[in-house]
């Protein structure tokens, strides 16, 4: 979406699923950032697996109402920096 990414290392844990109020709070507001901040970009990490339940990163990631986010980083001289990928 515009204004957000979901780095590698999470797509690939597969926990981007989340309650539709969540998602679009989630996309409006990068959305919003991105407008004021010309090329920053909102990482989105974990939200909820598929189904919901535990998982071996969280406890509290169960029903797609939580969610961690990368927020917006500036390099040494001021330029906002993508989301990292890895660790």
């Amino acid at each position: 979406g515009a204004g957000f990414k979901v780095p590698e290392r999470w797509q690939e844990r597969g926990f981007q699923y989340g309650v539709e109020e969540l998602v679009s709070a989630l996309g409006r507001a990068a959305e919003k950032v991105r407008g004021r901040a010309k090329k920053v970009t909102l990482g989105i990490a974990d939200l909820s697996p598929q189904r919901g339940g535990k998982s071996k990163w969280h406890s509290s990631h169960q029903s797609g109402r939580d969610v961690d986010l990368i927020f917006y980083s500036p390099d040494e001289g001021g330029k906002p920096l993508a989301p990292p990928e890895k660790d």
